[in-house]
Order: C-alpha cells, then structure tokens, then sequence
C-alpha cells in the first residue's frame, strides 16, 4: 500500500510540474509586480502603464490594489476613477462602486453617479438608475440610456414618457429609435408624428427616410483583395492585389490574414516611411497573437524598431501586453512569464507582465 501511495504523489509531482503548478504565481501577485516594473519606467509613460493596470486589475476583482495604483497616476486621475466606478458596476456590484465613491469630492462622487446609473439603465434597472442619478441637475445621458432601453425591450409609450422629461434635442436620439420601431411595426402615421417633435433636421429628414443612403458594395480593388483574404480567398486576393498598387500596409495585413508572416514582413517593410514600418510591425504583432502565433507574433515584436522611426517604445510596449496574455492563454505561464521579466526597460517589462496576469487570471475565471 505504502508503494502504491508513493507512486500516486510521485505521479502527482510529475504531472503538477508538467502544468506549470508548482511555484505559479497568483494574477493578483503579477499584477503588482507589473506595477513595480512600471516605477523604474520613464516618467512620461507611468501614468499610461499605472492606468491599464489599474483598470486590469478592477476587471478581476482587485479593486482595493486596483485603487491603490490609480493613485500613482497623475494625468487625468479624475477619469481613471470613474472608469474605476464603471468597471465595478458592470461586474453587477452596484453597492461596491457606490461604496468607492464614498470619499470623493461632491463634482467627482456626482460623475460616479451618473457612470453608476447608466451601468444600471443599460443594465434594465430602470429603476435602480432613477434612484442613483436623483442628486443629477442635469439627467440628460441617464435618461437617454433608460429611454434605449426601453425601446429595445418594447416598451414604446415608457420611451416617449422619458423622452418627455429630457430637455429639447437631447431626446432625439430616443425618439429616432421609437420612429425606427414604429416604422418597422407598419405605423407610418405614428411614426411621422414623433418624427416631427425631434429636433436636429438631418436626424428628422432620417427618421422620415427621406435620403437615406443605401449601404453600397466595395469596388476599390484592394478593399475587395482584403475582403477575399478575410473570406479565406488568398488565392482570389494576391490576384487582385497584382492588378492594383495597392497600400503597403494592406498589402501586408493581406499576407498575415493569409499566414504568410515572410510576406507580410516584406511588405510592411517596403513602407517609405519608418514611422509606418515600427508601427505596422506591432500591428502584425498583435494580429498574431491575437490568432494564437505567439512565434509569429514575437517575431514581428523583434521587427518593431526601425532605424529613423519615433516612438517605436510606444508601439511595442503595448502589443507585448497581447503577446504576455495570448501566450499565458495558449500554455502554462511558466514561459510567457520567464520572457516577460526578460524584457528589457520598465515600460516593457510591465506592460508584457501585466498581460501573463490577465491570462491567469482569464484562466481562473474560465475554471
């Protein structure tokens, strides 16, 4: 028995170091260690690295840490807390976002009301909405957001009441979409009627349907070589693209949609300006990991610096953030993140950790 025991842990052991389980780190621990990749960073880029993490971290849950680094922000730190606020909301804790605006200046905790309150209207808490914007002087977005709503669950006549209570032109929008819906139930006469009470006269010329455009086909030959390599028609687009000069940077997304990644480089590279190769390199970078190849991707990611180009930190910093999370996704964290605090400089460095960390914790939630 002793011997039978001994085989299971030594299987157990075996098969925990195969997935990367022993010694993981926590998101909630790379998180934080992104943030403090993210001091030893420029100082004209901290407030940019502080922000995505915050919100990154307020996505899963950590909203204590996730306040904790907005305070390290100090460019347009009034709208990080509001996204903060919203973020909360979304996640359905309506009572923890109002809990965060507690401590707030009056202008600020009004600004959370009102992000709370079209969380709950687009949410169809109609009323909970009315409740958290009361202290508004102006309810002119809250109320637009309960109007939509109800015009998309069909309540009509609660749209047209809640129009009635916006000020001129700022109801527009939901009478537009109560004469949409009128239209399509066959009651032009209607229609016409609230057509007439919207206010902007090229929004109320729409709503009549006088001079609407129809949507129209493409015939420029290279948004119809782009539409065939994303139909999977790589064949028809690299004939189209031979007949018409078209922009190197299609030419390359072309490539790459079609996982040519030697071609996609070579036409990105054929780009006059170097500006245009540092950041076409990061786009195809991000394309690639997006769909998986994170050998591709990190292979673009190496192609980002140009000679003569600017800001090519500013490219690549962001797209290794994609590369961190979609490789973190693909496989154990163990490799995504021994290269992530191999990358040189603090922008980079936190910006690749702060993605493995949203790969784990996308992991996690997906468990």
């Amino acid at each position: 028995m002793e011997i039978i025991r001994n085989k299971i842990f030594w299987a157990m052991i075996i098969a925990c170091v195969s997935t990367g389980c022993i010694r993981r780190p926590s998101d909630q621990a790379l998180f934080r260690e992104s943030v403090t990749a993210g001091k030893t960073a420029e100082g004209n880029v901290q407030s940019y690295i502080f922000s995505e993490i915050a919100q990154a971290q307020a996505e899963h849950g950590y909203y204590t840490d996730a306040l904790e680094t907005a305070r390290l922000v100090d460019t347009y730190a009034d709208q990080l807390f509001i996204k903060l606020v919203t973020i909360r909301a979304r996640s359905r804790d309506i009572l923890g976002a109002k809990s965060m605006t507690t401590a707030s200046m009056a202008d600020l905790k009004l600004r959370a009301d009102e992000a709370i309150a079209m969380v709950q209207a687009t949410a169809g808490d109609l009323k909970g909405a009315r409740d958290t914007c009361r202290d508004l002087s102006d309810k002119s977005s809250v109320l637009g957001a309960i109007g939509a709503h109800q015009v998309e669950s069909g309540d009509l006549e609660g749209a047209l009441t809640t129009a009635a209570e916006m000020k001129p032109g700022w109801s527009d929008q939901v009478l537009f979409a109560v004469v949409e819906k009128l239209r399509e139930q066959g009651d032009k006469q209607r229609a016409h009627e609230i057509a007439l009470r919207i206010t902007d006269p090229d929004m109320a010329r729409s709503a009549e349907g006088v001079s609407m455009k129809q949507p129209t086909q493409p015939t420029d030959a290279c948004e119809l070589a782009w539409n065939d390599a994303k139909s999977g028609r790589y064949a028809d687009a690299y004939e189209k693209l031979q007949a018409k000069n078209c922009d190197c940077r299609t030419v390359a997304h072309i490539h790459e949609e079609a996982h040519d990644a030697d071609g996609a480089e070579r036409a990105m590279r054929s780009c006059p300006n170097p500006a245009d190769v540092s950041a076409g390199m990061a786009e195809l970078a991000k394309r690639s990991a997006a769909r998986g190849d994170i050998s591709t991707a990190l292979k673009f990611a190496d192609s980002v610096h140009v000679t003569g180009a600017s800001f090519e930190e500013g490219y690549l910093a962001p797209v290794l953030r994609d590369i961190g999370r979609a490789w973190g996704k693909k496989e154990a964290p163990s490799s995504a993140l021994k290269w992530a605090r191999s990358r040189s400089g603090g922008f980079q460095r936190a910006m690749a950790l702060l993605g493995v960390a949203e790969s784990i914790s996308s992991s996690r939630a997906g468990s």
